[in-house]
């Protein structure tokens, strides 16, 4: 079980360069569009600069962002502790025979 552990943090450390590199800016601007749209909705078709539609913009980004971190990061340590069970496996049915 040590392999699975040590499975979960390298894939886990894995997830977070993925997400440093390929998710942070395509999340920010998924959310950044979709607090736009949704401003655009809501306050009408020219946008005024005002609180309402920055603070919303800015809520959605984080949002995604933080989607964005958690897929990437969840998903590459899952896979991690996957690998490791499967390698640690056949050891540990070598050792009870």
């Amino acid at each position: 079980m040590k392999k699975a552990k040590k499975g979960l943090y390298i894939g886990g450390l894995i997830g977070l360069i993925f997400f440093a590199v390929f998710g942070f800016l395509p999340g920010a601007y998924t959310g950044g569009l979709l607090g736009l749209k949704l401003a655009e909705f809501l306050w009408g078709h020219p946008i005024e600069p005002t609180t309402g539609p920055r603070i919303l913009v800015a809520l959605f980004m984080i949002i995604q962002v933080i989607m964005s971190g958690l897929v990437f990061v969840l998903g590459c340590a899952t896979i991690g502790w996957i690998i490791g069970y499967l390698l640690s496996k056949p050891q540990e049915k070598s050792k009870s025979i």
